[in-house]
């Protein structure tokens, strides 16, 4: 049990937040929840805002609503303190599996967190954990994010700015960049040091660049170099760099591109980063493909481990290029069982329809072509995929063209046109 002098003394907000959240776990309106305390909801109003003491008759019927007992451990509240310092540390470096490790330390014991005076905390640095694990946890953070969007109100600064620093991570995550770039302003706004400062700067780069508006996600990218660099930061420092090089290839400003990814890549493979080094690899093939080596690209493709759909849809165009119609089939054939990241928009699965018509162009009519090619177009639009986006347009302008379909090649260019735009602004 609580020691609810010491709650009525210095936590009465905190345990109000505790008695909200696990409220709204279980879906119950404050009413309901009140009549099953057997209390009037307006004495549990009161609780969950923390303006008013809890009596030990209170506690007792609220602790047995919930069928759980707000509990303290000191031995385990220590080691959260150790391994929440850990895994803030581990992501600010960019070390995830740290990270993971220190979260396994806690994890094991998630019943109690969830219901002690660590719970805020804890759901906190759950979601900043699986936020920076690519593919892991998006689903299984869900029901925290939830939660803790409707109890953050009531949180002290420093977990509303974490909350919603990582919150951002998981909307970017999610393919959500207005949402992300609504978070970061919200960290940006409060007070903050160099590091949340830093990290902010970098999450709102990434969803810029996502969405194409370069000139911004740059400057924000060199902001947060600057701040790495003044904390010893290296490779958080590495990663903006390399997001800036991917950036101008975005604008078609190669100057420097692969040099800069070169030397990216070589400090990934040196600090054994395998996520980077895949990100860097995947970049060089649609350098030279942008640039119209496709020999050289799949030459380079060669030497990428891991290999997901993307990477299986750019070897197969590539082929496709060369003629070379082994390796198209066999790229074609792995993209539909290789590893799906999440893909809110289903480029890739546009991309290997368009793909396999194209690749087998004298065995489909002109309108199943148009279809495959439109739709996967479209969804390039979308999913702010910009080479994929590139192809289909170009594959689109010029069947339009073949077809005598002046207007609508011209307003496809106008759609292009707009966008380049946005992109320099």
């Amino acid at each position: 049990m609580l020691d609810l002098t010491m709650v009525n003394n210095q936590c009465l907000s905190l345990f109000g937040i505790i008695v909200r959240a696990n409220r709204l776990n279980r879906r119950f309106t404050l009413r309901e929840m009140a009549k099953k305390s057997m209390i009037s909801h307006t004495l549990l109003n009161k609780v969950e805002q923390g303006q008013t003491t809890i009596t030990s008759d209170t506690y007792q019927k609220i602790t047995h609503a919930f069928a759980v007992d707000f509990s303290m451990d000191a031995s385990k509240d220590l080691v959260f303190a150790e391994q929440e310092r850990k895994i803030y540390d581990a992501i600010y470096y960019a070390e995830p599996q740290k990270a993971n490790e220190a979260f396994e330390r806690i994890h094991q014991d998630e019943k109690y967190y969830l219901t002690s005076l660590n719970m805020i905390d804890y759901m906190i640095v759950a979601v900043a954990v699986y936020s920076h694990i690519q593919f892991k946890g998006m689903e299984a953070i869900v029901p925290f994010v939830q939660t803790l969007s409707s109890v953050i109100d009531l949180a002290n600064e420093t977990q509303k700015r974490r909350f919603y620093l990582f919150r951002a991570m998981h909307h970017f995550m999610n393919q959500d960049p207005e949402l992300v770039k609504k978070d970061i302003q919200y960290v940006l706004d409060l007070n903050h040091d160099e590091v949340n400062e830093s990290l902010a700067r970098y999450i709102l780069a990434r969803a810029q660049g996502y969405l194409h508006e370069i000139v911004q996600s740059n400057n924000n990218y060199h902001r947060a170099i600057y701040l790495f660099e003044q904390n010893n930061n290296l490779r958080r420092s590495v990663y903006c760099k390399t997001f800036v090089a991917i950036n101008n290839m975005k604008i078609y400003q190669f100057n420097d591109v692969m040099d800069d990814l070169s030397l990216a890549l070589r400090y990934a493979t040196r600090e054994k980063l395998d996520w980077l080094d895949f990100v860097i690899r995947m970049h060089m093939v649609i350098f030279e493909m942008l640039h119209g080596q496709y020999e050289k690209a799949l030459l380079l493709a060669n030497d990428i481990e891991f290999k997901n759909i993307r990477y299986y849809c750019l070897v197969a165009y590539s082929a496709i290029q060369i003629n070379n119609r082994s390796v198209y089939e066999k790229a074609l054939k792995a993209a539909d069982k290789s590893h799906k990241p999440y893909d809110k928009y289903h480029v890739f699965d546009h991309a290997i329809r368009f793909l396999a018509i194209l690749g087998n162009r004298d065995q489909y009519s002109d309108s199943d072509y148009e279809k495959a090619l439109k739709t996967f177009y479209e969804a390039t639009i979308k999913g702010h995929e910009f080479f994929e986006m590139e192809v289909a347009f170009e594959h689109y302008k010029a069947f339009l063209v073949e077809r005598r379909r002046y207007k609508d090649a011209y307003r496809l260019t106008n759609e292009i046109i707009t966008l380049v735009k946005k992109t320099i602004q």
